[in-house]
C-alpha cells in the first residue's frame, strides 16, 4: 500500500466488488451495520472499520481488515473523482446496474490476488447539492480466496439509506 500525495485516494484504496458469485460460502451470522454518509454496509463481527481520511479532504477512506489481522485489506474511498481503476488488470471489467447505481468491476482474481471495482450513484444530494460522495472505489490485494469472498459480502451489502443528507442530519 504506498501513499503518495498525488494518488492517495487509489494507492489506498484497496476494495468494492459486487456480485461475484465464484464464490457460494455463507459468511458470518453476526454483522453490525455501519453508516458511512449516504450508506450502510454490513460488517461481521470479525472484521474492524477504521477512518483513515485525510483531514481537510473532500472525500472519505475507510479501512476493512480482520480483527487482529492486518495483512488483507479492504479499502473503501467515497468521492467525486475517483482514479479508475488504480490496479493492473489482465481482463477486462465487468459492467452491471444495481438499483440507482452503475458499477464496473474486476472480480477477485485468483492469479492476481486482488479485486476492485467502482460503484456510481446518480440521485444523491447533500446539503442541497450534487453529492460529493457519488462513487464508491474499493480496493483489496494479496487476498487468499477466503477473504476475498468476505470482502465480496462486505462490498455486496453497501446500500444507499440516505439518499439526500440535509444540514440537521450531519453529527
Amino acid at each position: 500500500m504506498t501513499t503518495n500525495t498525488g494518488n492517495l485516494v487509489l494507492a489506498v484504496a484497496l476494495t468494492w466488488s459486487s456480485g461475484m458469485s465464484a464464490m457460494e460460502t455463507k459468511s458470518p451470522t453476526k454483522t453490525d451495520t455501519r453508516s458511512i454518509n449516504h450508506y450502510d454496509l454490513d460488517l461481521p463481527a470479525s472484521y474492524s472499520l477504521r477512518d483513515i481520511s485525510p483531514p481537510m479532504m473532500d472525500f472519505v477512506l475507510y479501512e476493512i481488515d480482520k480483527v487482529g489481522r492486518t495483512d488483507e485489506k479492504l479499502v473503501l474511498y467515497f468521492g467525486s473523482a475517483p482514479s479508475f481503476p488504480a490496479l493492473k488488470w489482465s481482463t477486462p471489467a465487468i459492467k452491471r446496474s444495481k438499483g440507482r447505481a452503475s458499477i464496473t468491476e474486476f472480480p477477485y482474481s485468483q492469479k492476481e490476488r486482488q479485486m476492485e471495482g467502482l460503484v456510481s450513484v446518480t440521485g444523491l444530494m447533500y446539503h442541497g447539492r450534487d453529492s460529493p460522495f457519488s462513487y464508491v472505489h474499493y480496493i483489496a490485494t494479496g487476498l487468499d480466496e477466503r477473504d476475498a469472498r468476505d470482502f465480496e459480502e462486505i462490498v455486496e451489502s453497501i446500500r444507499v439509506e440516505r439518499p439526500t443528507i440535509d444540514r440537521k442530519d450531519c453529527r
